[in-house]
């Protein structure tokens, strides 16, 4: 069967945009290395890979793809000791509820964006957190918990911001100069 060149393959890429890739696997780098930095139990970290995810599921274009996902959540639990594959299944999930959303996501404001987001990143960070601590059988630490939950939950309007800056910025360069 031969395909026609009028149609255009509309299904997500597996592996995805390099770039966002790259992006969001930086991320995942930072959320996990910063709380080592200040001294901060590594189970609590702020997951804010789930941001560039999230901005790419809903996106049209530079999309990360369900490898990427997987992948980026593998990276984290290796890097938190989790056991491996907790945090990569609730990344795919939670990349694949944002990408059935997609359509329905794309034009609505920031805030109504950001009110889907963060039920979804708080059951990652919730999953996270309860294989953390079944692991080591050790407590809660409340203010740690707390922590992570908002550093992840503002993670999207502050990145969607300054993309949102970028374009405009790169708007303003592409007009013509008035004389």
């Amino acid at each position: 069967m031969r395909a026609r060149p009028d149609i255009v393959d509309a299904r997500p890429p597996v592996v995805g945009s390099p770039m966002a890739l790259v992006v969001t696997l930086a991320a995942a780098l930072v959320s996990v290395l910063a709380p080592g930095l200040i001294g901060a139990d590594a189970r609590f970290v702020a997951h804010l890979a789930l941001a560039p995810l999230f901005m790419t599921a809903i996106g049209e274009r530079d999309r990360i793809g369900p490898v990427g996902a997987f992948a980026t959540g593998l990276v984290v639990d290796a890097l938190t000791a989790a056991p491996l594959g907790v945090c990569a299944a609730a990344y795919l999930a939670f990349y694949g509820v944002a990408g059935r959303e997609a359509a329905s996501l794309r034009d609505v404001p920031l805030i109504l964006r950001w009110l889907f987001y963060l039920p979804l990143a708080g059951a990652v960070v919730g999953i996270h957190i309860a294989a953390m601590v079944l692991q080591s059988g050790g407590g809660l630490s409340r203010p740690q918990l707390v922590a992570s939950l908002i550093a992840t939950g503002l993670a999207y309007p502050v990145l969607s911001c300054l993309c949102e800056l970028r374009r405009l910025g790169r708007a303003r360069g592409t007009r013509p100069a008035r004389s």
